[in-house]
This record gives C-alpha cells, structure tokens and sequence, in this order.
C-alpha cells in the first residue's frame, strides 16, 4: 500500500501572517474613512515612514486537505478479513452481497474487498476487486469445503480458543497455521525443523514453537505476529515438558539438554526460568526429571514457589541413572533460591484443582495431599487397600473431590478399583471395582464436561479369568455414589427390535482407552445433556467393528441409535450442529444434524472414497459457527496412511443463513500491493 512517491497522507494547515508596509503600500481607503489599521502619525504635516505600519484583520487558521497517496499504516483489516503476517486475509468465504449476482449466470462480477480499508479520517485514491460469483444466497444448510493437500502425516494440531486460528505440525517437521478455520494454509518459518509445539495453559493468544536448538518462536496475539527467541540450551530428550506455565503470562519454565552436545560424560536435563518471556533465563534446578510451578488457577499460593523432581545424585550422565539414584521431590521459594526437600524418594507428582498430590515411595505408595506445597497430609485408603508396587492414576474430576484409580491387576489384563475422596481429601472411599485400563495407565472413566456429578465407566464383568475380559458399561449420576447400567432403547435405528431380550441386556459403549483421539469425548461441554458413544446392547461390550452409534439428549438416561455402524462425531457452534463419518469403511460423504439428531442430511466432499481419521473442530466450539476440518487418509486407491507422501484436510463449513462462494481476480492495482479501499 505504497505509494509512487513514498509520502504519507497529509493534512496541510497555512496560516496567513500580518506584514510590515512603508506608508506608501497602504491599501487604499473605503467610503472616505480612514482605516483603522492606520496608525496616525506624530504631526499631520509631517509623516514619517518608520512609525507608519499597516497589519491585515486577523484571520482563523486555514486548514487545508491534502489528497495524498497512501501507505501502508493508513489501512486497516477490512471486514471478514484478518491480519496474519502483516498481511490481511480472508477470515472465510467471502459474502455477495444480497443485491448482486443475482442473474445465477457464469461470469457476473461484482465489485469487491481486496481485504483492506482505509482508517477513517485519512484520504486517498481507491482500489477494487472483481470477483466472480458461483451463488448469491444459499438455502438454509448449504456447505462450503475447502481442500488442502499437506506433504507428510500431522502429528499435532491445536487452535486459539475463541479464534479462527489453527495450527499443524507434520512428521517433515514443519508447521502449518490458518487464521481462518482452515480455509487458507500458510506454512511458518520453512528453514525450521519443529519438534513440538506448546499452546499456553493460561493464556489462549499465546503459543511457542519449539525447534531443534536453541531458537524458539512464539505469538502473543494468537498468530497474527510470530517472533523468536533464544532459550538456554536446547529441548531435552529426557522426555519431560519442555514448557510449564503459570497465570502470570511471561512467567516460563524451560527444561532442556545440557551438556550432551559433545558426549555423555555430563548429560543432563536442566531446568531454567524466565519472568520476561524468554528474554533473561535463570537457572532453576540439574539433573530433573520434572520441573512446574507450584501456582495454578485454583490453587492459589506463592507465585515464586517451583516445585522439582531432581535426582540425589548429581553427577555424571544422567541418560545412564537408575534406582539407585533416589529422585527427591524439592519445593523452593523465591524461585527455587529456598529450598525445602520434602521426600527423598517420589513416584511423581501432579497438580489438580485446588491441590498438590504427591506420591512418595516408602515401602508402599502413600498418597500425599497438599494445599501449599509445603505441608501435607496422608490420604487415608480403605482397608486392605494398600498395594506394594501398583500404581494410581489421577481421575478429572470438578465437584471438589479427588478420583482414583488404583491398579489391582496388571497385564494382561489390568483392572482396578476407583477410589473417591472425602470433602477434606484426607480419606478415600471405594467407589466402583474392577474398572478397566490399559496399558499405558489410562481408564476408561469420563465425566461429562458441563454436567457435575455424571460420569461413565467400563468395568470388567469377568476379574477371575485370564482370558478375553468382557465390560460393562456403568453410569453415575451422584459424583460416584451409585452406578447403573445404561438404559437400552427399544428399538434399533431402523425400527427393529434388537435380538438381546434378557434381563443382564443393556447398553455397553466403547470407552476412553479404545479412541484413536484422546481430545475426542462423548458431549461438548457447550451442548447441555447431549452425549454421543458408539457401543452395543448387550450382555457385554462387542468388538468395535460390530458397534452402532448410539445418542442422548437428557445427560445419559436414555438412549437412541442414531445410525448403523460405528461413526466418529463432532459437536460445532454450541452444539447447533453435530456431524458424523463412518469410521468402519472408505467414505466419501458426512452426515449432519441441526436437530440434536432427530433428523440427519448427507454431504459428499470428495469424489474417491477415504478412510476418515478424525473429525476436528476448526476453533472453541464455544464462539466460532458450524466449522470443522477433517484430516484424512485410506483412500481406494491408496489404503495405508500416507502411502503417496501427503496427508489432506478438508475444511467444513456449515451455515444456517447460507454461504457465498466466490473466485477472486486480483487487479493489477492490488497486485503490485497499492490499492487504496475507499
């Protein structure tokens, strides 16, 4: 937005001065009075020039416009349009408006947005964009996908909550982000190889890119502005969070490889903190398996306070320690410069809620429940409850109490018992058994995000054989006090009764362990007492392949199949619309509903038939209306993953009021990058 001649848009104000005249360039006199700008002089029969000054009225100041060619800094993002990269792109297809277009006939044009507009107040000349249109006002329900080719498999993806922005990793290392649900793509910094990336737990607009040395990126306006920096050392190999956060925003914990450059004499995971955004780095903590800060949302206690897991000894190379080396657990203020050990030797330790929960090894595992970090007490386990060597995992939970899980069979067929603590979090009472996990410790419990008190679990219905194991699917609505098998519905999607007539029939569903994506769950915590799963009626939970898709409206108390066949879903703009892909073939189409599921409509995106890995919201389901991408492989022709070297999202988006469809024709004004929007 430059102009030819390089000046910016002015406002030019002149101001006309009074002069000094000798008496002889006095302006002549009107109606035979003499001016009273005269000044008389000393003697009427003698004048001298000197003394004789004639001054002009006084007059305002003249403010005179100036039209100017402008520059960049005289435009801002037009309407639909968002900054990204200091450029202004379309945040989504752009709208016709109402009165043009209208013949339906190829070709018309209208004049359009080249994405920017003048800030009000500057002046200048004008540019346009012709655009050709495809349809001017849709029927309610009409779609729009955008198609976009990646060269290798993602591997993460995450958006801005309540942005359109997304980002992608690929397995090439390189990281792709759209600002506009996924309409446009636009690879970020290609001479980078990305190992990761971190989106802030405390801040949606911020979210840092981790290389593989020391050099870092990160935006704190969610991508609109990307910036770099440099870290101490580079991200550490040991396996630990490269980044920990806390409220205050520019407050980073950073634990990287330290001395593993030139060998392994030394190799270490060392941890450092910043309190400007990575600007100056101080060093925390050596030889550290994890490091955080004490601080959280709801737990609310000293800010400087970094609590460590860090080995006793600290020499040598720490790729080679084992259990002879004690990891201590070690809580310091001031920013770890006071320290205060309080175990010598730890399983680990997590933050959540309002509380700290350690788990020291003395012999056994003893659950530790603090509320500052410092001091804390022993969570009292129901009797005969008290194992050697297996191990608990930390349940979600928003009702103020703690959920556990505690192993009490391992491989090949884990299982254990799910333990709820009191008010105090000082005892723990049993809550159901024999709840089945894999082997990665995960569980298959989910509460219902929204709805406190309703959770669901898989249990295993047959503990004392070592075969095949066989669940049950069981549901609370009281925060665990009682559980009960899910209600069947009476007849199946297509009005049929189902063959399972016996008293032990009910609904089984596949649960968290089985989801190829852990961020998938069974509701959106944006549509009230709607809950999807995929799962059987039965007397126990068959094989996902042989599942149907099954729906809720009321929080879990009754049930309807929606649709043969397992399916993936996802929940867009409050819950407005829900959308489902076959997940047991190749598929060329979607199903949706803007119903809660009492109707359904089809919409084939793609001409070959794909296996569909997941279906992703675009951005907060919460804010941003009927969009989701779907990341996709298997094709006819191609059945393994990426067999041609390229990964494709599709992006879907879905309107109630319609949707315009257009193809842009840049001028020659607005691409030499100088059109200046009226």
């Amino acid at each position: 937005m430059t102009s030819d001649e390089g000046r910016p848009c002015q406002r030019c104000i002149k101001r006309e001065i009074g002069h000094l005249c000798h008496d002889e360039q006095r302006p002549p006199k009107t109606g035979g009075k003499q001016s009273s700008d005269v000044v008389p002089a000393a003697s009427s029969n003698s004048v001298d020039p000197a003394r004789s000054m004639t001054r002009e009225k006084f007059h305002d100041p003249e403010v005179h416009d100036d039209k100017c060619p402008c520059e960049e800094h005289n435009y801002e993002c037009d309407y639909s349009y968002v900054r990204s990269d200091g450029k202004c792109v379309p945040s989504g297809p752009e709208r016709i408006p109402n009165t043009q277009c209208t013949l339906g006939t190829p070709g018309e044009k209208y004049m359009g947005s080249s994405g920017y507009r003048k800030i009000p107040g500057n002046k200048g000349g004008g540019g346009s964009v012709s655009h050709a249109s495809f349809a001017a006002e849709p029927v309610e329900g009409a779609i729009v996908h955008q198609i976009h080719p990646f060269p290798s498999d993602i591997v993460q993806r995450e958006y801005f909550k309540g942005s359109k922005t997304v980002l992608i990793r690929l397995s090439d290392f390189a990281i792709w982000q759209s600002s506009n649900e996924g309409y446009t793509w636009a690879q970020k910094f290609p001479e980078e190889r990305f190992l990761a990336f971190y989106m802030h737990t405390h801040t949606n607009e911020r979210v840092y890119l981790i290389t593989d040395s020391k050099r870092f990126y990160y935006t704190t306006d969610t991508g609109r502005y990307w910036h770099s920096s440099e870290a101490p050392s580079p991200s550490n190999t040991f396996g630990a969070q490269v980044l920990r956060f806390q409220p205050r925003s520019d407050y980073l914990i950073w634990i990287g490889n330290m001395g593993c450059q030139t060998g392994y004499e030394n190799c270490r995971a060392q941890a450092q903190y910043t309190s400007n955004n990575g600007r100056n780095w101080q060093l925390v903590e050596d030889y550290v398996v994890n490091c955080d800060w004490a601080r959280d949302v709801e737990l609310r206690i000293d800010s400087s306070q970094i609590t460590c897991e860090s080995y006793a000894n600290k020499q040598g190379s720490q790729l080679f320690f084992g259990k002879e080396n004690a990891l201590q657990l070690v809580s310091g203020l001031d920013y770890y410069a006071t320290k205060t050990k309080l175990f010598d030797h730890v399983v680990g330790f997590t933050k959540f809620s309002e509380f700290l929960i350690y788990l020291p090894m003395r012999g056994t595992l003893n659950l530790q429940v603090s509320l500052d970090g410092r001091t804390y007490a022993s969570g009292g386990l129901p009797p005969g409850m008290h194992p050697d060597s297996h191990a608990y995992t930390v349940l979600e939970s928003s009702t103020g109490s703690i959920f556990l899980h505690m192993t009490m069979n391992e491989l090949p067929t884990p299982w254990g018992n799910i333990l709820k603590s009191n008010s105090s979090r000082t005892y723990f009472g049993l809550s159901i058994e024999n709840v089945n996990r894999n082997s990665a410790s995960f569980v298959d419990f989910e509460k219902f995000m929204g709805l406190d008190g309703i959770a669901m679990v898989n249990v295993v219905a047959n503990p004392a054989e070592a075969a095949l194991m066989a669940l049950q699917t069981r549901i609370t609505h009281n925060d665990g006090g009682t559980w009960k098998p899910l209600l069947p519905p009476s007849v199946d999607s297509l009005g049929l009764k189902y063959p399972c007539t016996s008293v032990g029939c009910s609904l089984q569903v596949h649960g968290y362990t089985e989801r190829f994506d852990a961020q998938a769950t069974y509701r959106s915590p944006s549509v009230v007492g709607v809950v999807m799963a995929v799962g059987n009626v039965g007397e126990s939970l068959a094989t996902y392949t042989k599942s149907d898709t099954f729906l809720s409206r009321d929080g879990g108390f009754t049930w309807e199949e929606v649709h043969k066949d397992a399916h993936l879903w996802e929940f867009g703009d409050s819950g407005s619309v829900t959308m489902i892909v076959n997940d047991e073939e190749l598929t060329d189409h979607v199903l949706f509903t803007t119903d809660e599921g009492l109707t359904w409509r089809e919409f084939k995106f793609t001409t070959e038939k794909i296996r569909l890995v997941l279906i992703q919201p675009a951005s907060d389901p919460w804010d941003i209306p009927h969009s989701l991408l779907v990341p996709r492989w298997h094709t006819a022709s191609s059945p393994s993953p990426s067999q041609d070297g390229t990964q494709i999202v599709t992006s879907i988006k879905i309107e109630n009021k319609g949707i315009n469809l257009c193809d842009s024709h840049k001028t020659a004004a607005q691409e030499k990058g100088r059109a200046c929007i009226s």
